[in-house]
This record gives structure tokens, C-alpha cells and sequence, in this order.
């Protein structure tokens, strides 16, 4: 279990409604057992992709489809564990602005190192498919 004290621990953790207004309410909780949860389903690593996404949402900008959506199912699915990554693809597409604001809020919670956030603009684009790079890296076996 998460402990907001720990330095250890990604932790950010906001309630919204969904949708706006409806009185449905959800927890997200961003973690470390949430960032595992989104580097599984994205085979990426959260440093290539978490301080991009978090300064894309923070200034209002279209963040890569996947990595929120990754991002949000790791974040509910210890909150709610009946929904479904279907579900959060759907909640993500629906530009909401209370699931907007509870991951701004979310977000703001977590301590993404400073070098991370730096780097961003330097860093190269990352693979879209990291297996394919894998396979390209891999050495050929002498005849």
C-alpha cells in the first residue's frame, strides 16, 4: 500500500467526479504500484514518457492517447477494481474535464525528478514499438 509519507513513493491522489457533474465519484491514486501498472501495459519505461505527459496536461495540450490512458487505468484500478482498460479508453476519450482535473490534481502530487522534466525537450522520441527495437539490437549468430 502506498504511503504518502514514504520519499520513496510516487504518490498523487485526487477525487472527481465522472462525468463532470454526474456525482459518480472516483479515486485515482498515482503510485508506484499505478506507474507499474502503466510501464506493463506500455512496455515503457515511466521515465520516458511520465514527465512528458505531465507537462502536456499541465498546459493544456493533447498528450499521447496510450500513455494517459495507461496512466489512468493504473491510477483506478486500486480504487475500482471492476473497471476495464476498455472502460478508461472511453473515460480518457471523452476530453472530460472533471477526469481532467483529477489527474492535473494527481499529478501534481507526484515529485517528477527535475533532470527528467529537463530533458524532455532533448530527449529522443521513443520507439513506438520497443519490441521491434529489441529485435533490431539483438546480435546475429555466426554460421
Amino acid at each position: 500500500m502506498a504511503n504518502a509519507s514514504d520519499p520513496a513513493e510516487w504518490f498523487g491522489e485526487a477525487e472527481f467526479e465522472y462525468p463532470a457533474g454526474s456525482g459518480n465519484q472516483f479515486t485515482i491514486t498515482l503510485d508506484n504500484f499505478a506507474l507499474v501498472l502503466a510501464e506493463g501495459a506500455l512496455d515503457i519505461s515511466m521515465l520516458e514518457w511520465l514527465p512528458q505527459l505531465y507537462e502536456t496536461i499541465k498546459a493544456r495540450g493533447n498528450p499521447m492517447m496510450g500513455h494517459l490512458a495507461a496512466l489512468i487505468y493504473g491510477g483506478l484500478k486500486q480504487n475500482h477494481p471492476k473497471i476495464t482498460q476498455r472502460d478508461v479508453v472511453n473515460m480518457a476519450m471523452s476530453r472530460d474535464e472533471g477526469l481532467r482535473q483529477g489527474i492535473i490534481k494527481a499529478l501534481a502530487g507526484i515529485e517528477i525528478p527535475a533532470d527528467a522534466v529537463a530533458e524532455v525537450g532533448n530527449a529522443p522520441a521513443a520507439p513506438a514499438n520497443r519490441k521491434a527495437r529489441r529485435a533490431t539490437t539483438a546480435k546475429k549468430k555466426k554460421p
